[in-house]
């Protein structure tokens, strides 16, 4: 009875501790950041709702509910809620308001609860007296509840260290920020689907803002005003990044039959480090490597100089190509600069479908023939691919390859190569894809085209260049390669499935790298950057499958240990292979001086830092001068939706700021990021005709009719309205 009574005691005194723990990360919280404080928590309630609404089919997807699956849930029950909202909204049958969301969340989770149960229930009737497996069995899982705390407490933790992070520079108009805030104003302002264009009053986004919806149905759901939300979205972004690939890749090492503990925490950290806040090996050979040489050789000229924004304009700038300029962009880079684009929110989403369908690569390869050929994983992944399209339709492309050849290699695992496996690979993927459109249906209905085909690549890459951007990660897949196979013969261990799945991210990474130097997608930048977004979007997701990958790859290998019974050529050969790895690994390690180098040339030295705080629009409206009174006027005064005319300008610019940061439609915005919605110089330039005729044309009847034409209930008068109206 003693021993009873301790093991409960013992067992009780986790909730104690961990209570303590959590309190402590929310005072630390009040202590860095202050009452930004009060945002970030009702950011994390309003996910900690929609992981634990969808508890149930979490346990489905993953077979189990530790800590770690139930974070992924948070993006699944996000996508889940938005979704139907969208859907709702769109249909005009509720709108786009807080208690709405709250009520759709509460439904949901109803619903993802009640359906097992019935499900259940029918199992029962119909296995003739036998007993289903219970939908719940995940709840028995052994300290369920203080896992669940734990991981509570380390995103936390995480999130708080990246909001505070993040908060000590609150960038200007230097990126896209204002585009992608005035698409959360836009939305947080619509009271329906699809939201209005801010700078083309009249129309409504063509563009994939359905992230920034995700973004802005957290903030209403958290009820923190979209200021503070578009912060809390960016540093939510890198805190999931980080904690997502950390457990994708420790998982992947646990899979492993890894029995040292520390080895999987190291493989998910140093994994999580090299996606989240690593940069490419440009850092390393033009900050270290090319200074360094000059000065040791005592060359003629000018000393080297870098600034941490070349590591993503390399091929095409250096040498200078002007044909071919093209874009090799990271997260961290992403992170530092404060664009909250659709390429940037996906990952979240990406990253989910990763962990899905790597639990569905362990499931129906472990089952075999008598698992089930088409399975709950399948039907979440075809939904959050579908989600993926609407944020970036790019990822649509990259992660439905991804999961054909995840169902290629299960497939084959399990039927060999018969022609089984490629009819069932074929039944899988089209199920997938349905699914998919399905869900993107509505949302797509609305677009116009914005590419004008396929085209082939006439200016490449040089191979150095690729050797430098892809050269570390591309070897540690070769490298990989040759250790399995000699796997059986250096470490008397077979290849496991966990191999297998880090063999498939290589494979569709080198593939990533490999697409823009053969085809890119022609769109408005054929001039110059022909195949500059086609390449940015590609490798920005090779470059988080490598990183994913190496994590895992490195730590195996080079804690690999040999089969007593090895010969000499065998015992020098993995001696070789782990020496190999070692240098990979210190090459990776060198990249990751990207994060203080960026973070002291973006935000200063580090002893002049300061918090600035989580309002996204401050240092906007702080160079706004005595202008910044209208955003208060128009606030107070104009109801939403309302147009108001101002001066058209450059993208990157301080023009079009009042409609972007008050949600009031212009007529024209920023010139060329509307021709590339609307794929359409003609439009543009129509409309900017429109805006100068208003402004500085003699013809009142004209201008009436182009008053209401647009519908125009005000006319601004600034400074740049009164200077030259350029494009």
């Amino acid at each position: 009875m003693e021993e009873k009574i301790k093991s409960i005691t013992k067992k009780e005194l986790h909730i104690p501790v961990l209570t303590v723990m959590l309190l402590s990360v929310i005072l630390l919280g009040f202590l860095m950041i202050g009452q930004d404080m009060q945002s970030l928590l009702r950011w994390e309630i309003g996910l900690f709702c929609l992981g634990i609404g969808v508890l149930p089919l979490v346990a489905g997807i993953f077979g189990k509910v530790s800590g770690k699956e139930y974070l992924f849930g948070r993006i699944i029950g996000l996508c889940l809620a938005s979704f139907a909202m969208w859907q709702l909204s769109f249909w005009r049958i509720l709108k786009f308001s807080a208690v709405n969301i709250i009520l759709v969340t509460v439904i949901l989770g109803v619903v993802v609860y009640t359906l097992p149960i019935c499900l259940y229930g029918i199992r029962k009737r119909s296995a003739k007296g036998q007993r289903g497996k219970s939908p719940f069995e995940f709840l028995r899982e052994e300290k369920l509840l203080e896992k669940l705390i734990a991981y509570e407490i380390a995103f936390l933790a995480v999130f708080l260290l990246c909001t505070w992070f993040l908060g000590h520079k609150i960038p200007g108009n230097e990126t896209e920020r204002l585009m992608d805030f005035a698409f959360m104003q836009s939305l947080n302002k619509s009271d329906y689907m699809p939201p209005v264009d801010v700078w083309a009053a009249g129309e409504k986004i063509n563009y994939y803002y359905y992230g920034q919806y995700m973004m802005t149905v957290l903030s209403k759901l958290s009820f923190v005003d979209i200021k503070q939300g578009y912060s809390l979205a960016l540093s939510f972004i890198m805190c999931a990044t980080l904690v997502f690939v950390y457990t994708i890749s420790s998982t992947f090492m646990e899979k492993s039959g890894c029995k040292k503990r520390m080895l999987c925490v190291v493989s998910g950290i140093l994994s999580a480090v090299s996606v989240g806040l690593f940069g490419n090996f440009h850092y390393v050979v033009f900050y270290k490597i090319i200074p360094t040489l000059f000065n040791m050789l005592k060359l003629p000229g000018e000393e080297p100089s870098y600034w941490f924004a070349e590591s993503t304009r390399y091929i095409g700038y250096v040498p200078v190509n002007e044909g071919d300029r093209t874009i090799s962009e990271f997260p961290f880079y992403s992170f530092l600069i404060g664009d909250l684009h659709a390429h940037v929110i996906d990952i979240v989403v990406v990253l989910t479908i990763i962990a899905v369908m790597s639990a569905c690569f362990f499931k129906m390869t472990e089952q075999g023939r008598n698992g089930r050929k088409i399975n709950l994983n399948l039907i979440i992944v075809g939904f959050l691919t579908g989600i993926a399209s609407m944020s970036n339709y790019w990822d649509f492309i990259i992660y439905f390859t991804f999961t054909l050849v995840v169902l290629l290699v299960i497939n084959l695992l399990v039927y060999g190569n018969t022609k089984t496996f490629l009819a069932l690979t074929a039944l899988q993927g089209g199920l997938v894809l349905i699914i998919v459109k399905l869900t993107n249906f509505m949302f797509m209905s609305e677009f116009e085209k914005m590419f004008d085909g396929i085209g082939v690549v006439s200016s490449r890459s040089y191979i150095s260049q690729l050797l430098v951007l892809w050269g570390t990660p591309i070897s540690c897949v070769i490298l990989f390669f040759l250790y399995l196979l000699n796997k059986k013969k250096y470490t008397d261990s077979e290849v496991k499935l966990s191999d297998g799945i880090i063999i498939v991210l290589g494979i569709c990474g080198t593939g990533l790298c490999i697409i823009p130097e053969l085809v890119y997608v022609k769109d408005i930048y054929i001039n110059g950057f022909p195949r500059a977004n086609t390449m940015f979007k590609l490798t920005y997701q090779a470059f988080i499958l490598f990183g994913i990958a190496m994590g895992y790859i490195l730590m195996a290998i080079i804690n690999a240990e040999s089969k007593e019974e090895i010969d000499i050529k065998e015992y020098f050969a993995l001696k070789s292979i782990k020496r190999f790895a070692t240098v990979l690994l210190l090459l990776l390690i060198l990249t990751g001086g990207y994060f203080f180098t960026a973070s002291r040339m973006w935000m200063g030295e580090i002893k002049t830092w300061k918090y600035q705080g989580l309002d996204a629009t401050k240092t906007i409206v702080d160079n706004m001068g005595g202008e910044a009174e209208v955003l208060k006027y128009i606030e107070d005064n104009i109801p939403a939706g309302v147009t108001i005319l101002v001066a058209n300008g450059n993208s990157y610019t301080d023009n079009c700021v009042i409609p972007a940061l008050t949600g009031n439609p212009t007529v024209l915005g920023w010139y060329t990021h509307e021709w590339l919605w609307h794929n359409s110089g003609e439009y543009v330039e129509k409309r900017q005709a429109d805006v100068l005729e208003i402004y500085t044309g003699t013809n009142e009847e004209i201008k009436k009719e182009l008053i209401e034409e647009y519908n125009i209930e005000y006319i601004y008068i600034g400074d740049k309205e009164r200077g030259p109206l350029l494009i």
